[in-house]
């Protein structure tokens, strides 16, 4: 067992890997450039039997100054502000973003990005850690 990078002639086995786990998402296009790291382990055979894809993501922050004019201004802002920063995101590459929101903020702030703004509450569990470097 070693690990190695994938190469082209992977992709069928991968493709059966991923069938037979009837996972609830679509095959991903692993010659997008959004795949910065793709590495399998493979037997002694050198068939993979596990791989590691990592796409590029960007997680949003948001600062807000809760005293700044009044909630209309404000919400004209965060409009304004999203627009911009959803376009530029979008030109370095990144096909979507993540926002962690508080859990004191779910309620309203996370409406407001699902109803005004077009954001989908992910049903997975998120889980972080760290690189490292």
């Amino acid at each position: 067992m070693k690990v190695r990078s994938y190469r082209e002639s992977d992709l069928p086995r991968l493709q059966e890997i991923y069938n037979k786990q009837c996972l609830p998402y679509e095959w991903p296009d692993l010659n997008d450039s959004e795949f910065v790291v793709k590495l399998v382990i493979v037997d002694e055979s050198d068939t993979p039997m596990v791989a590691g894809l990592a796409r590029k993501t960007v997680e949003v922050y948001g600062l807000f100054d809760p005293e700044w004019e009044t909630p209309a201004w404000r919400f004209e802002g965060l409009r304004m502000l999203h627009e911009a920063m959803r376009h530029e995101v979008g030109k370095l590459g990144y096909k979507d973003a993540h926002a962690w929101i508080p859990p004191n903020l779910v309620k309203t702030f996370g409406r407001k990005l699902r109803h005004l703004f077009g954001w989908k509450a992910d049903p997975w569990p998120s889980y972080c850690r760290r690189t490292g470097y």
